[in-house]
């Protein structure tokens, strides 16, 4: 009776250890960029790209930095997750720039989003800031900033301050 038992325990052991064998190589990353090198099978490698943009997703996610969606985004720019991808890489750099809260910082977040969801209030942060720093230079500063920044309602207020 102990021998089937222990021959019962081995093959559970044995059993198990497949099981968490091959979870493994499904969650690798290089087993999916094999089976995508295979052109030998079209569906395979088809579900295998999937697969693979799938967990460079989710290990993004799970990393949450900028440079994680980056190399996300380099990979797989049109994937499933790309829209996502970038929206959390904009959120990651606003509050990046909320932290710095230069002029820089906005500048570059800017450039990196001018059309981003958050761009209108990173410009008007910048807005902000700089009409602090042409307060500080005088009518010739604040002058300035109304070219720099025309039509918005720190500008308005800028040439009005200048005219005083």
């Amino acid at each position: 009776m102990p021998r089937i038992f222990a021959t019962l325990f081995i093959a559970l052991v044995v059993i198990g250890g497949c099981q968490s064998s091959r979870s493994a190589r499904e969650g690798d990353p290089d087993y999916w960029r094999a089976a995508v090198a295979k052109d030998d099978d079209p569906e395979l490698a088809y579900e295998a790209k999937k697969t693979l943009a799938r967990i460079s997703f989710e290990r993004a996610r799970s990393e949450h930095t900028v440079a994680a969606y980056n190399r996300y985004l380099e990979a797989f720019p049109n994937g499933a997750n790309a829209a996502e991808a970038r929206a959390r890489r904009e959120a990651l750099r606003f509050e990046l720039a909320v932290k710095q809260n230069t002029a820089a910082a906005w500048e570059g977040f800017l450039v990196d989003h001018p059309s981003g969801e958050r761009a209108p209030a990173a410009r008007q942060r910048l807005a902000a800031l700089e009409l602090a720093r042409a307060r500080t230079l005088g009518v010739d500063g604040l002058q300035r900033f109304a070219a720099r920044f025309p039509g918005s309602a720190e500008s308005t207020e800028a040439l009005a301050a200048a005219d005083t």
